[in-house]
């Protein structure tokens, strides 16, 4: 195991803990950014819509 990269531990329901690696942690704030992005995307989408639609009455 390299001693070198840094580890933070996560808890979960069950009481146990998982460590991940610092890349691990660049993956899911990566994955956690591309779900912001598709969220915005949707709202957007869900506005423009709804604005199309009240401009055709």
């Amino acid at each position: 195991m390299d001693t070198n990269k840094t580890n933070q531990k996560v808890a979960h329901n069950e009481g146990t803990t998982v460590t991940m690696t610092e890349e691990g942690q660049r993956l899911q704030k990566r994955r956690n950014w591309a779900i912001l992005g598709v969220l915005v995307a949707f709202i957007v989408l869900f506005y423009v819509i709804t604005i199309v639609k009240m401009g055709l009455n």
